[in-house]
């Protein structure tokens, strides 16, 4: 990823998220805020995926340290809508993995809803749901 195309990824995160399953509330400048700082943070990787020249999807998020090797967190994932189910969202997570294990990861771990959408659809892609742990959140 490219800190220039920051304005592009922001829109295509916006549409993305804002659409079904998810239906948030992104703005061009809320969605610039979260990528933008993310891909300022020393431990952030990213991947595009264009097609033709176009933008179809993103995928970023930050390497952290354990005892036992290199985790990374996934923390954005996703593909146009229009392109979605046409096999785009694999084909960048495929090569987003392969170019993991190159710089040395051994854990990919990320925080989704449930549903056959989101899920559902990273259990295809070999993904596990965590046995030991659970998300915790408290609204303030």
């Amino acid at each position: 990823m490219d800190k220039q195309q920051l304005g592009e990824y922001a829109e295509l995160f916006m549409n993305v998220f804002n659409a079904e399953p998810w239906n948030d509330s992104w703005t061009a400048e809320t969605a610039s805020l979260r990528i933008g700082a993310f891909m300022n943070d020393n431990s952030f990787f990213g991947m595009e995926l264009r097609e033709s020249g176009s933008l179809v999807g993103i995928i970023f998020g930050q390497w952290e340290h354990y005892f036992d090797g290199k985790y990374f967190r996934m923390i954005e994932f996703c593909i146009d809508n229009e392109k979605q189910g046409q096999g785009c969202g694999k084909r960048l997570l495929d090569a987003f993995k392969k170019e993991l294990v190159r710089q040395g990861a051994v854990n990919v771990f990320l925080i989704t809803q449930h549903g056959e959408r989101t899920e559902g659809w990273y259990k295809r892609q070999g993904f596990k749901t965590g046995e030991n742990e659970i998300i915790m959140n408290l609204a303030l």
